[in-house]
């Protein structure tokens, strides 16, 4: 998106962090590069769902290997916990028998986190987007800096448009 570029053309004199724009990408739900703080943050999940098709041969793996606690296996059928879930879709990978299957990668998008003084969590505005509206939603946020009159953080330029209105542009 040539930020920088785009940057060093709009600021007169030096650029200050708040000039710019923090971005982490994390593909796993630990999320060690910190999307949750950042200006932009994109979370890679794999969404998970039970396969009515396949029959559960209740060997366990799935409850074995979910960390949040999330599966269940009654009488040969798994049930997810969907508010639990974090969709990192281990699960999925050690199912023997097919029972649960993951679904196309996709990303948690979520803007306007922030540390200082007053630090907030970002704010998740799309929970499953895939790649080409993750691209969109960035391209849209970048632009919202550079189009900005005024020299304030994201988050503050995020509050001041309204979440609503960021995700219509998106």
């Amino acid at each position: 998106l040539h930020f920088t570029e785009k940057l060093i053309d709009k600021i007169e004199g030096q650029i200050l962090p708040h000039h710019t724009m923090k971005v982490a990408v994390s593909g796993w739900p630990n999320s060690c590069s910190m999307p949750q703080i950042k200006d932009f943050g994109a979370h890679a999940i794999e969404p998970v769902c039970v396969d009515p098709e396949s029959e559960c041969i209740e060997c366990m793996k799935c409850v074995e290997t979910c960390r949040e606690d999330a599966i269940t296996v009654k009488d040969g059928q798994v049930s997810i916990d969907m508010e639990k879930c974090l969709h990192c879709g281990l699960c999925a990978k050690v199912c023997p028998s097919g029972s649960i299957r993951a679904g196309k990668k996709k990303y948690r998008v979520m803007i306007g986190g922030k540390v200082g003084r007053h630090p907030k969590f970002a704010i998740e505005i799309l929970p499953q987007a895939d790649e080409s509206v993750t691209l969109k939603a960035l391209d849209v946020c970048v632009d919202i800096i550079l189009t900005s009159k005024t020299e304030h953080r994201f988050r503050t330029l995020i509050e001041q448009q309204g979440i609503e209105e960021i995700k219509k542009r998106i």
